[in-house]
C-alpha cells in the first residue's frame, strides 16, 4: 500500500484477454517508467494496450512506453484505451479502503508515448480504436502518438493534450487536444527507464 511501481520492462511477450496489457486501476502509489516492447495480440483481446484511473483511484501514471507492438486478432473494444471516467463510480472504489474515502487529488497521467503499432489485420469490433477520456481537473497531458496504423473505427477524447504525427496514425484526423506536428519533426518521447524488472506478467498495479 501507499509504495510505487517503478522501472518495469515488458518484452517479447504475446497477450490477449480482457485487459491484455493493462496499467492500474487499483492504484495508490502511482506507476512510473513502464516500457513495452515487441508485443503481439494474435488473438482476443479486448483493449490492447489499456490504462485505466478514476476518482477513487489516487496516485499517477507516467512515463509510460509502447512500441514495436502488432494487433493481429480481433478487438473488442478501443485499440488503446486510456479512461479516468469508466472506472469512476462507487463498484469502482477500492474494497480495502473505506466506503467514504476518497483520494486527496485525482489521478494524474502524464508523459505517455505509444508508436510502431500496427492493427491493419486486426479485427475491429467497435467503432472506437482509440479512447481518451479524463476529467476536466485533471487531464491527460504529454500524450505522443506516431506510426500507428488500423484499417477503421475513429477516435473519442475528452481532455487530453498531446501531439501526433501527421499522417503516420491512422484512422485519421485525431481529435481536439492532439497537436499535429510535421513527421519530420521529433516528438520528446517519454524515456524508458535504464533498468528494470522485465515482466512475464501484463497486469501492473501499484
Amino acid at each position: 500500500y501507499d509504495t510505487p511501481t517503478v522501472n518495469v520492462t515488458l518484452r517479447n511477450l504475446t497477450c490477449g484477454g480482457s485487459g491484455s496489457i493493462a496499467i492500474g486501476s487499483e492504484m495508490s502509489g502511482g506507476i512510473e517508467n513502464v516500457h513495452g516492447y515487441d508485443l503481439r495480440f494474435p488473438d482476443d483481446a479486448k483493449r490492447p494496450i489499456q490504462i485505466k484511473v478514476g476518482r477513487t483511484r489516487g496516485g499517477y501514471v507516467r512515463n509510460i512506453t509502447f512500441h514495436d507492438v502488432t494487433v493481429s486478432g480481433r478487438v473488442k473494444q478501443a485499440a488503446i484505451h486510456v479512461d479516468s471516467v469508466l472506472y469512476s463510480n462507487k463498484a469502482s472504489q477500492n474494497p480495502s479502503c473505506p466506503s467514504n474515502w476518497t483520494p486527496p487529488a485525482l489521478s494524474v497521467v502524464d508523459d505517455i508515448s505509444i508508436f510502431r503499432m500496427n492493427g491493419t489485420l486486426a479485427i475491429m469490433e467497435s467503432n472506437e480504436t482509440f479512447r481518451f477520456l479524463a476529467f476536466d481537473e485533471s487531464p491527460f497531458t504529454n500524450v505522443r502518438l506516431h506510426d500507428i496504423y488500423f484499417a477503421t473505427g475513429n477516435w473519442h477524447c475528452e481532455n487530453v493534450q498531446g501531439s501526433v504525427q501527421n499522417g503516420t496514425v491512422t484512422p485519421w484526423p485525431p481529435c481536439e487536444g492532439f497537436e499535429v506536428i510535421p513527421p519530420t519533426q521529433k516528438q520528446i518521447m517519454a524515456v524508458p527507464p535504464s533498468a528494470g524488472v522485465v515482466a512475464a506478467a501484463a497486469i501492473i498495479a501499484a
